[in-house]
């Protein structure tokens, strides 16, 4: 805690949440945190690596995770609702993608 001229009450130290997604699953969830995100980063890795995927569906999916690893290094929190619902328009879009592929190749 530290005293703030002007502040009603001692303020802690640390902030709400240190905005970067990977610090904040080790501050507030821990080693089972990071276990779990790294487990599912990998089997991720792993399930993109094996599908056979277009370029143009690779390049949606690549593009999506460069931006989204970009976000949540500087200004990412787990519980903003919207960070969240834009990894399932991602995931959708790159779904539609694939989806229309395979259609038009038939």
């Amino acid at each position: 805690m530290i005293d703030i001229p002007g502040a009603p009450a001692p303020l802690p130290a640390r902030g709400v949440h240190p905005h970067n997604l990977f610090l904040q699953v080790w501050v507030e969830l821990g080693l089972p945190g990071v276990i779990l995100l790294g487990t599912t980063v990998f089997c991720a890795a792993t399930i993109l690596t094996r599908a056979r995927l277009s370029r143009g569906v690779a390049a949606c999916i690549g593009g999506a995770l460069v931006v989204f690893f970009a976000t949540f290094m500087v200004g990412g929190s787990l519980w903003e609702v919207w960070r969240l619902a834009s990894l399932a328009l991602a995931a959708m879009g790159a779904a539609l993608a694939y989806a229309l592929r395979l259609t038009l190749r038939e």
